[in-house]
């Protein structure tokens, strides 16, 4: 038996010539994955056409840098839109969610401006507002940019019976400066209005208070009168586009008022103009057809003090009437209460010279009270105006009502002036005709003490006008009374001096008086 050592040899390792096609598979792999990480998602966006988008050329742009391109094109199985297909940069891959918004940009020229002014040169894009979400891969692209993407700023609802001429984009004003615009608008729930939506910009949004009241300034406003024709509108836009501004009325209610903080704290109404927005009492003043106080904004005066203004108007054909709504100021509500007259006032020109030149540059509304209705304070709403200014108390309750017939009215008039000898005595209160329309009937009112001075003999006649008479052989003869007659107009009264008590209430008018009329000089103690 032998004692043989043994044989100890090294075992070999890997040969080295398979790290190079391991190397490669390796390479292979990582180049694989680089690939398909740097390959991006695809995705679809439904389009209603696809006229300026070009595969291969258009492309996605976020903040002005290329975040996609379409690959292909091609018309959805209805036909009623296009299917964009789309490679996105991988980096955008977590902001592919649903609530992602797609748009194309194309240049417009419009009056309200020029917007997509790129595509003048590089062509039609599409533009993108991402939001990070779980990733979906079809998309309804917008015919227009989307309103409500910015996250500063503040968004607000307006509620309006009618939406007029406000559109999406329409310019949000505030002291004639663009503060934010119209971002969108629905139909309210019950379907009996609008809901408006508006964003203010940042740098404006502490001008809203929970006060703040908003007013469509859409259009433009024409108003003729004695003083000329005036052109009143806002911009240019406004007129276009429509537009919204909203105002902070400086009122006992607005000294405690609060800054809009958070999106949707408070609804407003959207009021038709900025008349409807003064804070106050509203009411309504019945006038005839034809007054000219119809129109939005004509003031309101208490003895030539502005206290309110017309905020609109409705014709109600069955009573032939205009009802006029309007505002009252809140400090002046207390003297629209039952028993307060409202006229129309406007200017009135004649040979005397011209009444109301207060009103020479438009119609206004006059309001006046009685202290007796003023004390008693019942509230009212509703009010009937007057025909005209009521009479001046030239009157007292003291005196004497008469009436007075004649064929024909002539120029009396309700408002002129009763006189004795030339001094005004009295006032005409009302011309009309009698029950069978026979006879035209004079109201007057002689005042007190100057009522003892009609008679049952006494003569009354009209002292309007001139009176001339021609004679063939005597010439002209022309009659005047005092220029204040002449040019008011109204009537005359002489009494002889044989008299009696007055018994009659009807006392005839005569187109003149009679010489010896004019001779009578009678002593009545007053």
């Amino acid at each position: 038996m032998s004692n043989a050592t043994p044989k100890v040899e090294n075992k070999r390792g890997i040969n080295p010539i398979w790290f190079f096609p391991v190397a490669a598979v390796s390479i292979g792999l990582w180049l694989l994955y680089t690939s398909i990480m740097a390959r991006g998602s695809y995705i679809t966006i439904n389009f209603r056409n696809a006229d300026g988008i070009t595969p291969g050329k258009t492309t996605v742009i976020y903040k002005g840098t290329i975040v996609g391109r379409v690959k292909d094109t091609e018309l959805n199985k209805d036909l009623s839109s296009v299917a964009v297909h789309i490679e996105m940069s991988p980096q955008m891959k977590n902001y592919l969610s649903k609530d992602t918004k797609f748009w194309l940009v194309s240049p417009t020229v419009n009056l309200s401006g020029i917007s997509g002014l790129s595509t003048i040169i590089s062509g039609k894009f599409i533009n993108m507002f991402p939001v990070k979400g779980k990733a979906v891969k079809v998309f309804n692209a917008f015919e227009e940019p989307p309103r409500g993407l910015r996250k500063d700023g503040l968004y607000v609802k307006l509620h309006s019976k009618k939406l007029d001429s406000v559109s999406i984009g329409s310019p949000i004003y505030f002291n004639k400066v663009q503060v934010g615009e119209v971002t969108n608008f629905d139909l309210d729930m019950d379907g009996n209005g609008v809901e408006v939506t508006i964003f203010i910009e940042e740098n404006y949004r502490n001008l809203l208070l929970t006060t703040s009241r908003f007013y469509n300034v859409s259009g433009f406003e024409l108003d003729a009168s004695l003083a000329g024709v005036k052109v009143q509108s806002d911009s240019l836009i406004s007129i276009i586009k429509g537009g919204i501004a909203f105002v902070n009325h400086e009122s006992e209610e607005n000294k405690n008022n609060q800054k809009v903080t958070t999106n949707f704290e408070k609804k407003y109404t959207l009021y038709p103009s900025y008349a409807h927005t003064v804070p106050g009492k509203k009411i309504k003043v019945i006038f005839p057809l034809g007054s000219a106080v119809a129109k939005e904004k004509t003031p309101i005066k208490f003895r030539n003090i502005n206290i309110g203004v017309v905020t609109g108007s409705e014709v109600d054909r069955n009573k032939a009437q205009l009802l006029v709504e309007a505002t009252i100021k809140k400090e002046f509500e207390n003297i629209i209460v039952k028993g307060a007259k409202f006229w129309e006032v406007k200017p009135k020109i004649s040979l005397k010279g011209i009444d109301n030149l207060d009103a020479i540059t438009g119609n206004y509304i006059a309001v006046d009270i009685s202290r007796y209705n003023f004390k008693k304070s019942k509230p009212a709403g509703t009010f009937t105006a007057l025909a005209q200014a009521p009479l001046k108390e030239v009157h007292n309750k003291y005196g004497t009502h008469l009436n007075l017939f004649s064929s024909r009215r002539n120029s009396l008039a309700k408002g002129q002036g009763v006189y004795y000898r030339g001094v005004q005595v009295g006032v005409i209160t009302d011309v009309r005709l009698n029950t069978r329309a026979k006879n035209v009937i004079t109201e007057i009112f002689i005042n007190s003490p100057y009522h003892k001075l009609v008679k049952e003999e006494t003569k009354f006649w009209n002292t309007s006008g001139v009176d001339v008479e021609f004679g063939l052989f005597s010439g002209a003869k022309i009659s005047t009374q005092s220029i204040e007659s002449i040019l008011s107009g109204g009537v005359e009264f002489a009494t002889p001096e044989k008299f009696s008590m007055r018994k009659k209430q009807y006392f005839q008018v005569h187109k003149k008086a009679q010489e010896e009329w004019l001779e009578w000089t009678p002593i009545i103690n007053l």
